[in-house]
């Protein structure tokens, strides 16, 4: 086998290998979620919370173990992803004031 060969075979076996393992965890969840409402009183909007924060810290740990160049900003871009991130402040700022005066659902 060539050296593409052989790299385009372990990428194929690394992608497979990650599909299956997000296969597994997204199995699993329900039984999590069983447990954790089985013990404690939880809402649907605190469980979706606690869920996504636990995604995306797991995911940034991985991204920084293995493609840390991923996370990488470059002064160009700067200014775009601070505009993402004020934009995404306000919005969950106005979803929570909406959330708790109006009670929208």
């Amino acid at each position: 086998m060539t050296g593409v060969a052989t790299a385009a075979a372990r990428s194929d076996l690394v992608g497979f290998l990650s599909v299956l393992f997000a296969a597994a965890c997204w199995g699993t969840s329900g039984i999590f979620v069983t447990l954790i409402a089985a013990d404690i009183e939880v809402s649907a909007l605190a469980l979706a919370f606690w869920r996504d924060i636990t995604t995306f810290v797991v995911l940034l740990i991985g991204i920084e173990l293995l493609r840390p160049t991923w996370l990488q900003v470059r002064r160009r871009d700067l200014w775009w992803l601070m505009a993402l991130g004020g934009n995404l402040a306000f919005s969950t700022s106005f979803g929570a004031w909406a959330y708790s005066s109006v009670g929208l659902p």
